[in-house]
This record gives C-alpha cells, sequence and structure tokens, in this order.
C-alpha cells in the first residue's frame, strides 16, 4: 500500500538531495545547519544537534532519507 504521492516524495528527495552537499546520502550537522541558514534560521549548534537527535530514530548520529522523509511530510495532508 502507498501512502504518499510520487510527487512529494520527489520533492522530499530533491529538498533531501539540496541539503546533502557532500552527497553521502546522510544529513550531517554541518549541512543542517548551512540549511538553516540558508533559510534564515539561527539556531545554536546545540540546537541543531538536538533537532537531529529528535530526527536520528537509529541514533546513528546523522539523518537518512527516510528518517528526513518522515519529518517533513505532513501525512495529514497527503491522505486528505
Amino acid at each position: 500500500m502507498k501512502l504518499l504521492p510520487d510527487e512529494v516524495t520527489k520533492k522530499v528527495k530533491e529538498d533531501f538531495d539540496v541539503i546533502d552537499q557532500d552527497k553521502t546520502g546522510f544529513l550531517h550537522n554541518k549541512e543542517m545547519k548551512q540549511a538553516l541558514k540558508q533559510s534564515e534560521v539561527t539556531l545554536k549548534n546545540s540546537e541543531i544537534n538536538g533537532i537531529i537527535r529528535e530526527l536520528d530514530f537509529n541514533s546513528d548520529g546523522k539523518i537518512t532519507y527516510s528518517e528526513f522523509l518522515v519529518a517533513t511530510v505532513d501525512l495529514d495532508e497527503c491522505i486528505s
């Protein structure tokens, strides 16, 4: 059963790839900080680390595409 429309997953993947500057397939602290800075969001490193910890479901210190997808998609909006 497919829950998310292709256009949603495509857009999220594009956003992830833009943030993933070193093209490792993971988002690291430095990349998250740069993305937030470009979005004109100013956070301390400790706050960014907190965001990463919240999104990092497998606790490996980096954000995978799957973790990013879960964190950025509004399921209620996609389903209705």
